[in-house]
């Protein structure tokens, strides 16, 4: 009998164990082991409507007989309930990730992802999108953005650095940035963060915990040398601390 339970479940355990091996993406949606279950979940309705059937037909006069068969009944009714579980887990948290990976891309979802995405989540995706854009639209006079801003920025700018040519890039002011690859720019959270998401700009790597200020607008040395640096622990500028320590030691006049 558990040999039996095992092997009815295990097609749905394979389900559930295709998501936990990639919690970052979505896996190929996995058609012959959701067609398994559902063939399954009928076989094992049959036979215990078969049950039922013999039950209320008194061929059994038996105590220990009728419950065997009760207890059987029982048994295969919980792999229903565990098998279905399962594929509603399994297509739920396909569609959470979905949804995730739509905001995350700004709308628009890597080809290479939609590929492990079946027919009907890929309909369910445009329909998706055809509401949100429909709701936006219907907000105010000129409708409203919801992938902008999702996140209280930290900072009004933030460093950035572009992943490919992009070519001149127009901010909300009116300033025109030139966006070259691997070059450093600091913009504002407002104007960069839709091509952050879509992969155009990635957030410069922090360097020792520290973190270099524009000497201008949209400018950064490149050796970084002429820059202020801002210690992140104590919050300090590095060249302020080490005029008070050459005052401290006398090599400056203090009156000066």
């Amino acid at each position: 009998m558990n040999r039996d339970i095992e092997s009815v479940i295990d097609d749905a355990i394979a389900l559930i164990s295709s998501l936990n091996s990639s919690p970052d993406s979505i896996p190929p949606y996995n058609v012959d082991a959701m067609k398994k279950c559902i063939t399954n979940i009928n076989k094992l309705y049959k036979k215990n409507a078969d049950d039922l059937i013999i039950l209320k037909s008194g061929s059994i006069s038996e105590n220990n007989r009728k419950q065997e068969v009760v207890i059987t009944a029982q048994a295969r009714q919980s792999c229903i309930e565990y098998i279905k579980r399962c594929c509603c887990t399994y297509l739920n948290e396909r569609m959470l990730r979905i949804k995730h990976l739509r905001w995350k891309h700004g709308g628009h979802i890597p080809e290479k992802l939609k590929e492990s995405m079946c027919e009907a989540e890929l309909k369910w995706l445009q329909e998706y999108n055809s509401l949100l854009a429909d709701f936006q639209s219907s907000l105010g006079e000129n409708g409203v953005n919801l992938l902008l801003n999702m996140k209280p920025p930290h900072n009004l700018f933030v460093k950035v650095r572009a992943k490919q040519n992009i070519g001149s890039f127009e901010l909300s002011d009116g300033t025109t940035v030139s966006l070259t690859e691997n070059a450093l720019h600091s913009l504002p959270v407002a104007d960069c963060e839709m091509l952050i998401r879509q992969g155009m700009l990635e957030l410069a790597k922090r360097e020792a915990g520290k973190y270099a200020v524009p000497v201008k607008r949209g400018q950064f040395d490149a050796t970084g040398r002429d820059t202020m640096y801002v210690d992140e622990r104590r919050g300090e500028d590095r060249r302020q601390a080490k005029t008070d320590l050459l005052i401290g030691s006398g090599s400056i006049d203090r009156s000066i």
